[in-house]
């Protein structure tokens, strides 16, 4: 099979200070046939004295244009290669991400897309966390929810591109979602388990900045492009706005005009009974479990359409809580026994725990607590848990309390305990701070 021939273009204007290190990740990329063009919309600062040191290797084309997407779009169509990318002149290919893009079109010759991790970095360059969005490619999800895929690691298949059309002119933050929802309705998206570029956060970059004239600068790829971008765009915001409330944005307040066409339903599972642990899954919007008193635990991965059993294997079918890591969505955590206090209720035998998304459990501890009220998982260590434990129903015992565990609940340690009549039946983190209780 004859290797393919790469084109990256890299949009840019007024990007001095970054598009050197923006070269060197593209050309440093030990790829035999790399086609790289710097579209740049006339910049004034020293992009072209930096650019010209690579003339050899590149193809530098300096002139206005009207916007973002006309410059990408003038690369793509100047360009030779069959897969196709775009690098904004302030972010950073890694080592051997177009090896991975090109092996990843080997093995799935169909597909119209391709793109895979990455990490955010500060202005000096340095990596402050993986990009955390990032998940399987589910188009529902893609279309309706938010845009989790990074602009930075996406390779195009050209004649994918030749079919759907290139970047909508019109959008100027949100043009890589539109293409990758137009490419996903009719070609396989792959995602690549690799870590492939960076993008870099800084004060000037459109996403934070708002958007200035001329900007190079990707802003979709995470709620926060999200909200910065879409919002502004005339031609997306009727047909998203009342999906505002659904997007994980902290400390957001909108007009109730935008969701008040929305209304409960009930989705299953028909069956009588209390059930007072539930939990979805943030990177899986599909995806939720229920804890049903005498019940077990249930989960859908179609949104409620369907539901199966996944705790019937266990001794006991009383369940208080269900917890889904929030960064590691196989592992969850069951705490057994209703934990409501009243005349007929069931009791547990402690606490439970999967790590493949609820085919197989293990149990972990905590038996004498008969009731487990709230589950509490870090957010960014899915091996550190809260218990709160409500104990016997109807006579003291030592097991209550608030326990802790740090290794996933093979051992815990209580850390907050009044008396042997006092248990605990709930728990929440400080929001911008999981070390807070």
């Amino acid at each position: 099979m004859p290797v393919p021939v790469v084109t990256v273009v890299t949009p840019s204007y007024n990007q001095g200070c970054f598009i050197r290190a923006t070269i060197e990740s593209v050309l440093s990329q030990n790829y035999p046939y790399l086609e790289y063009i710097v579209m740049d919309g006339g910049s004034t600062d020293e992009t072209a004295a930096v650019v010209k040191e690579y003339s050899s290797r590149l193809t530098f084309i300096s002139e206005r244009d009207r916007g973002q997407s006309h410059a990408i779009n003038k690369g793509f169509q100047m360009a030779r290669g069959s897969i196709l990318a775009w690098l904004n002149s302030d972010d950073l290919y890694l080592p051997g991400s177009i090896h991975a893009a090109v092996d990843a079109f080997d093995r799935n010759p169909s597909a119209g897309a391709v793109y895979g991790e990455g990490y955010l970095i500060d202005s000096a360059g340095k990596s402050a966390s993986r990009f955390p969005w990032t998940q399987t490619f589910d188009l529902w999800r893609l279309t309706y929810l938010s845009d989790y895929i990074l602009q930075q690691t996406v390779f195009f298949r050209r004649a994918a591109l030749d079919e759907v059309g290139y970047l909508n002119e019109c959008l100027h933050y949100t043009m890589d979602w539109d293409i990758l929802i137009r490419l996903g309705k009719r070609y396989p998206v792959e995602y690549i388990p690799a870590y492939m570029a960076c993008l870099r956060e800084h004060p000037e970059a459109k996403t934070f900045a708002g958007g200035k004239s001329g900007d190079r600068r990707n802003v979709s790829g995470s709620p926060r492009g999200f909200l910065h971008g879409v919002i502004l765009e005339k031609t997306m915001r009727k047909s998203i706005a009342i999906l505002f409330f659904l997007l994980p944005l902290a400390a957001q307040n909108f007009d109730p005009k935008f969701y008040a066409g929305l209304r409960w339903r009930s989705i299953g599972p028909y069956r009588g009974g209390r059930t007072v642990g539930a939990a979805g899954v943030p990177q899986q919007p599909n995806v939720f479990y229920i804890g049903v008193n005498n019940g077990g635990v249930w989960k859908t991965d179609d949104a409620g359409r369907t539901w199966f059993p996944v705790f019937d294997d266990q001794p006991t079918g009383s369940v208080g809580d269900v917890a889904v890591a929030p960064s590691d969505p196989n592992t969850v955590y069951v705490g057994s026994g209703e934990g409501l206090q009243r005349p007929d209720l069931s009791v547990g035998d402690g606490m439970y725990r999967s790590t493949d998304a609820g085919k197989t459990w293990r149990h972990l501890g905590l038996r004498d607590g008969q009731q487990i009220a709230r589950i509490l998982v870090d957010p960014r260590d899915p091996r550190r848990l809260f218990v709160a434990v409500l104990g016997h129903p109807y006579g003291p015992n030592a097991e209550r309390g608030v326990y802790r565990s740090t290794d996933g609940g093979d051992r815990f340690d209580r850390v907050l305990y009044k008396d042997e009549n006092t248990g605990a039946v709930d728990l929440a983190f400080d929001p911008r701070n999981p070390a807070i209780v």
